[in-house]
């Protein structure tokens, strides 16, 4: 145990910052910083946890610095303070374990940790840790995978099959198991002819672990039929990345069918509008005029036309020109820093103002507010028109331009968030419309430093 005890003083700490402290009055203190694995796949949780021992309890609070984790969505797990003997000394530890789930693949540094003692002006400090985090394989992946990283499972339930032509049908699909649950995308849902589908409530609930995120994401989707029919759900599906195997698996439920009887109070079919067909209404047609032709004086010799001299200062020219593009494309590239660095800023401080319509009685006006945030935002940093924007077409558009997917979903995540606060706010409470914010302003940033 005292081997231990040694290792953990001198592998943790740095020689020039002070990771072990003996007070004057008796007490021992000392900090580690550890992570479960150092190479991981992209979302794929790794658990890092800092730990603050202490023989005696001081009366002022120590303050714990963390590192900012910018290059990984996080989750802290919960975890008490404990006491553990280590050699025949008996410590107390307080300890802050966070999930991690990494964003790119590539070398990932987590800086140092920091706790601050106030009643000696002492700072402990931790070693960085270098974390090695691989792409997920090419070689096997399903159609329709979008990044989900865990071991999971689907189910899907109907709450009646049968109903009257006009009635509405609710479709419960489940997604539970271990691994980011906040990043799971809607499954696959194929149009069904003569079926309206409205945009499902979203819920998730966590299980409480001090290990691994667990939980379970739910969607509830409302179908409306106004025409008697039978449809069939086909089998919804997950496909995800299994890292313990480092395989691709696909979660599926059975296949569900539904009966749609007339109504009866009305024997008379509904249509649904169709499309008007487009009419040609004319075409432009261009006439090729013929023109008189005059032809050069071929007596005249090569050095005395004027375009001989311009081809001469032609690479001359050249050199020039790519100096100042070169030159130009660089003050550019700065100016484009510069400009997004203020895009950041007022979005952030928009996202702010927002906050004042987080109150039980203007919940879709906040959620209107912070989807249209996220609009204009997005427009902006890409550079796109805000007009007819959706979260489809920003999706596509984020891909196009070379967004981290991970990103790309959590952004999507939030508007899916807003869409169905717009139009349930009843059933959305102040905590949950905290968490959207916070979410809408850790995605804001995280694209701000790409």
């Amino acid at each position: 145990m005292l081997i231990f005890i040694i290792s953990a003083l001198f592998v943790i700490g740095q020689a020039n910052n002070q990771s072990f402290y003996d007070d004057p009055f008796g007490g021992k203190h000392f900090v580690e910083a550890k992570v479960d694995k150092l190479t991981a796949y992209v979302n794929e949780q790794v658990t890092y946890t800092f730990s603050y021992y202490h023989t005696v309890i001081s009366p002022l609070e120590s303050q714990k610095t963390l590192p900012a984790f910018a290059d990984f969505w996080t989750k802290e797990l919960p975890l008490k303070p404990y006491w553990k003997n280590i050699g025949n000394e008996r410590y107390r530890v307080e300890a802050v374990k966070v999930a991690l789930f990494p964003m790119t693949a590539g070398k990932i540094k987590i800086e140092p940790a920091r706790l601050y003692l106030p009643e000696s002006e002492k700072r402990l400090t931790t070693k960085p840790i270098t974390l090695t985090i691989l792409p997920l394989p090419e070689s096997g992946r399903p159609a329709g995978f979008t990044g989900a990283v865990g071991s999971f499972k689907l189910t899907a339930d109907i709450d009646k099959q049968i109903v009257e032509a006009g009635q509405p049908i609710t479709l419960t699909v489940k997604i539970y198991g271990e691994g980011n649950i906040d990043f799971l995308t809607e499954p696959e849902m194929p149009e069904l002819v003569g079926l309206t589908k409205f945009e499902p409530k979203i819920s998730r609930r966590f299980v409480k672990n001090t290990h691994k995120i667990r939980g379970e994401k739910i969607y509830e989707y409302v179908f409306v039929s106004m025409i008697a029919g039978q449809w069939q759900f086909l089998p919804i599906q997950l496909p995800y990345f299994e890292p313990t195997s480092e395989t691709y698996r696909i979660a599926r439920a059975e296949p569900i069918e539904i009966r749609v009887m007339p109504s009866a109070s009305s024997g008379k079919k509904i249509e649904p509008p169709v499309q008007s067909d487009i009419q040609i209404i004319g075409r432009d047609i261009q006439h090729i005029k013929p023109a008189e032709v005059r032809l050069s004086d071929q007596s005249i010799y090569l050095y005395q036309r004027y375009y001989f001299w311009i081809l001469q200062l032609l690479p001359a020219l050249a050199v020039a020109g790519a100096l100042i593009y070169k030159r130009r494309r660089k003050q550019q590239q700065s100016d484009i820093q510069v400009q997004k660095r203020k895009i950041v800023q007022k979005t952030e401080m928009r996202l702010e103002q927002a906050k004042r319509l987080m109150n039980a009685n203007s919940a879709q006006k906040f959620f209107d507010t912070l989807a249209k945030i996220l609009h204009q935002y997005i427009a902006e940093v890409l550079n796109i028109s805000p007009v007819g924007l959706t979260t489809t077409s920003i999706s596509s558009q984020m891909t196009q331009k070379g967004i981290p997917e991970i990103i790309r979903l959590k952004l999507v995540e939030v508007l899916q968030r807003c869409d169905y606060g717009r139009f349930a706010p009843a059933t959305l409470t102040l905590k949950e419309m905290q968490q959207t914010l916070n979410a809408a302003k850790e995605v804001v940033g995280q694209i701000g430093d790409i």
